[in-house]
């Protein structure tokens, strides 16, 4: 991977500014002490697992009768208060 940067390489990097150049990010990162090995290439491998969990969970989630008629109150109260968004 890699970055450029399209100043001087002198940004300054803090929790504001550090999404605005990724080659000096990078460079501090080393500076600092981080290993090239712990720099991921691909930014949605983690991202993957997550949503795996998340489908588990949603697949094992049971709704109660009650909860159920709470859900469809609900629903019924949204299409009244803005029968527009639910044609």
């Amino acid at each position: 991977m890699v970055y450029t940067c399209h100043r001087d390489r002198k940004c300054i990097i803090n929790k504001i500014t550090r999404n605005r150049c990724q080659y000096c990010r990078l460079q501090k990162c080393f500076a600092v002490g981080m290993s090239k090995e712990s720099v991921r290439n691909d930014r949605n491998k983690r991202k993957g697992t997550k949503e795996a969990v998340n489908m588990t969970i949603m697949e094992t989630y049971e709704l109660t009768s009650e909860l159920g008629l709470v859900v469809e109150k609900i629903c019924r109260a949204h299409r009244e208060t803005f029968p527009s968004l639910c044609q």
